[in-house]
């Protein structure tokens, strides 16, 4: 039995960009709609990053650094067979 070859090609797609409220049709190959143009999506991740990076900056900062860390590393005694 031979195995069926699939072959997928590019398609009209119309969408409205999250980023800059523009309808446009691009052609795209099949899968989810697409969010931004091809030009938009660069400055859109870029933005995204950095409002994330700056909300966790301010949660950082929000921390009480006199607060008691959590332990790292393994407990004592947790390694068996531990040469003493």
């Amino acid at each position: 039995m031979e195995n069926p070859k699939r072959t997928l090609e590019p398609r009209p797609v119309t969408f409205r960009c999250e980023w800059c409220g523009a309808e446009s049709t691009e052609m795209r190959m099949p899968g989810p709609t697409p969010r931004y143009h091809t030009e938009c999506k660069q400055p859109a991740q870029n933005s995204i990053a950095a409002s994330r990076m700056r909300d966790m900056r301010q949660r950082k900062a929000d921390q009480n650094p006199f607060a008691p860390k959590r332990p790292r590393g393994r407990p004592p005694g947790s390694i068996k067979n531990q040469a003493t």
